[in-house]
């Protein structure tokens, strides 16, 4: 059963949201979204109430896969690193591969040969990036080697970091530190966990995937998680449009699950960067991909009051908007 102070929590985390929203169409995303990022105490307010939310909460849900996205992740990563799952993509889409290889003129026998397509992932522990991470959930797993940041760390091991404004370049000894850049290529793992939707722009999310590619070896994986109460197949169509767009970065989709709150997604990051959009028939000069990550509440239209240039929410908006941010994970 939902507490109330469960209500409270979850409830100043979609006021949050909704507030981002409803500025973003008085004043412009671009505008709304500096001016949030200025606004320390929200930041703040918003933090806690995640990590406290996450962690008295939804922690209940840790041993089932069917509710924690946390959970879904770590299994994948094992099934995927150590369980043959990299040899199993490998195997599923070989055909597919030759075809491309045969395409772009390459040496087909030496690329496609099993020590050069495992040869990127490095064995345990495997480096985890995971942005917007608010608390660290991966700290505990032995298998990691997990670097966190977030705009407003509620924990001390979490570091402060608009991941937006970094750069991705060669590996520089003082990049730990200094969090302007991140290294290209360096990480096994990068994790947006209900991260994406909470940028007010399609174009933040696209550049956002962007970065999480430079960071990954080849073969790594991006894992999304974003909320969604609906049924499985409500907004399959946006979901099909996440797929195509991160195709035109250069990832191949290898899983996709409806959780009962949150779809999870992981992606793999192709060995060549077009060969995504090959396996999807995919036209990039055909299409707009960084228009493309769209969520629900992107269609929502609220009502202004001319008077006093605000917004007026039904309770019809409400209700759309709240219900992919669930009270309980």
């Amino acid at each position: 059963m939902i507490s109330e102070k469960q209500f409270e929590l979850a409830d100043y985390i979609k006021g949050v949201h909704l507030s981002l929203r409803r500025r973003s169409q008085q004043i412009g995303a671009e505008k709304a979204w500096d001016e949030h990022l200025k606004n320390e105490q929200v930041l703040k307010n918003y933090s806690d109430c995640m990590k406290n939310l996450a962690e008295n909460f939804w922690a209940r849900n840790n041993d089932s896969k069917n509710s924690c996205r946390i959970k879904w992740m770590v299994d994948f990563v094992l099934e995927y690193f150590e369980n043959d799952g990299i040899e199993k993509e490998f195997v599923k889409e070989k055909s597919k591969m030759e075809a491309f290889s045969q395409k772009m003129h390459s040496n087909q026998e030496e690329y496609f040969q099993y020590e050069n397509f495992l040869s990127p992932i490095c064995k345990k522990p495997y480096k985890l990036l995971d942005v917007g991470s608010c608390y660290n959930p991966f700290k505990n797993f032995d298998f990691f080697d997990t670097f966190a940041v977030d705009l407003c760390p509620a924990s001390v091991d979490v570091k402060k970091c608009n991941f937006l404004e970094i750069t991705v370049d060669k590996w520089k000894p003082d990049w730990f530190s200094n969090l302007k850049s991140f290294p290209l290529n360096f990480f096994d793992i990068v994790v947006f966990s209900l991260f994406l939707e909470y940028l007010p722009l399609p174009q933040q999310r696209f550049s956002s995937c962007k970065k999480a590619y430079d960071c990954l070896k080849c073969n790594g994986l991006l894992f999304i998680a974003t909320p969604d109460s609906k049924h499985q197949s409500a907004n399959s169509r946006l979901l099909k449009n996440w797929k195509v767009a991160l195709s035109a970065i250069g990832f191949v989709r290898v899983k996709l699950e409806k959780l009962r709150y949150v779809y999870c997604m992981a992606f793999r990051k192709a060995l060549h960067k077009d060969y995504p959009g090959f396996l999807y028939r995919v036209k990039v000069a055909d299409i707009k991909p960084d228009e493309m990550i769209v969520i629900p509440q992107d269609f929502i239209t609220y009502k202004i009051d001319d008077e006093n240039s605000t917004v007026k929410i039904t309770e019809d908006d409400k209700k759309e908007t709240f219900q992919y941010l669930p009270h309980s994970f």
